[in-house]
């Protein structure tokens, strides 16, 4: 990112925004609080700023809620839910269609934010 960045520096802000947004969905909060804060440097308008630290202070309160043991103390709320931190069963059939080729299809509904298949990348970039 680094040498884009270097390249094409009109795109600073944008990059160190999103990559510290996507830090933050990772839960990598101290990473995320240093790159919202070199994006709110290189930010001119007011607005930008502005919703920049509205980010930080958001990011800097999960990141006082997690424990010295890396877990949100968030997480007692979804103790209440049903089935809460159980991985699903979930069966998957491979078909054939004439139309569309191969394919894969569950035999039963599946839950919301479910990790369904998992493959290896063949190559890197």
């Amino acid at each position: 990112m680094e040498a884009t960045l270097l390249i094409l520096p009109i795109f600073a802000f944008q990059a160190w925004y999103r990559k510290g947004m996507v830090k933050t969905a990772l839960k990598n909060y101290s990473s995320a609080i240093h790159d919202l804060e070199v994006a709110l440097s290189q930010e001119v308008t007011s607005s930008g700023k502005s919703n920049i630290e509205q980010e930080l202070k958001l990011i800097l309160e999960k990141h006082e809620s997690v424990n010295e043991a890396g877990t949100s103390n968030c997480d007692s709320k979804d103790r209440d839910l049903p089935l809460a931190g159980q991985p699903h069963k979930i069966v998957i059939e491979s078909i054939s269609t004439p139309n569309k080729g191969r394919g894969m299809i569950s035999t039963d509904d599946i839950p919301p934010a479910s990790l369904i298949h998992v493959e290896d990348p063949l190559a890197a970039v």
